[in-house]
This record gives C-alpha cells, sequence and structure tokens, in this order.
C-alpha cells in the first residue's frame, strides 16, 4: 500500500501592519492573486491608530515655537486556510517597503 499521508488544512493568521493605506490595499491584492480567494477564510481590517508627537523648535523658554507629527498605523488580520503554506510561504514574505507581518499557526 501507499504510505502517502494526507496532510490536513490548516489555519494560518496573518497580522499585517503598514504605515500607508495604500500600501496595504496593494498587498490584499497581491495575496487575493496569490492565494486566489477560495483559500482565505476571512480578512478584518481594523481602523488606523495615530500617535501624535510634539516637539518644541527651541529648547529654552519659548513654548509657543511647537511642531506635531502624527504617525499613522494600518492593521489587517486576515485568516488563511491551507494545506501547503509553506510552499506559498516565500510569495507573501515579498511585500512593500514598510509592511510587517507576523504569521501565526490556529489549528
Amino acid at each position: 500500500m501507499n504510505n502517502l499521508t494526507i496532510e490536513k488544512e490548516k489555519l494560518y493568521q496573518l497580522h499585517i501592519k503598514t504605515f500607508s493605506y495604500k500600501h496595504l490595499q496593494y498587498f490584499l491584492k497581491y495575496l487575493n492573486f496569490i492565494l486566489k480567494s477560495n483559500q482565505i477564510f476571512s480578512i478584518s481590517i481594523f481602523p488606523l491608530k495615530k500617535k501624535r508627537i510634539t516637539l518644541l523648535r527651541s529648547p529654552h523658554k519659548y513654548k509657543k515655537a511647537q511642531e506635531h507629527f502624527s504617525l499613522n498605523v494600518f492593521i489587517a488580520n486576515i485568516t488563511i486556510r491551507q494545506s501547503n503554506f509553506y510552499g506559498v510561504l516565500p510569495l507573501i514574505i515579498n511585500k512593500p517597503y514598510g509592511t510587517f507581518i507576523k504569521i501565526k499557526i490556529l489549528s
């Protein structure tokens, strides 16, 4: 008899974090093309997180001379159902600049 074992489909969760909404949309379209949407179980996009920083221009007493900076972070979670995830993994790691990915095995 044939001793081949059939691997069950596992669930993987990708946690994607980026500083640009365009990069997030581009990467989601790329994943949809690579994984062929029947393997994508769910996509959830969270509202952006804003971090504001205020710096004084002058190191002395001039409080009115301030500059404000903000950093926007966009987050998405994707759950993927696939049996051969490690074959697709090198294609997923090809991501836009400034995009960070965490991969978690759910089952």
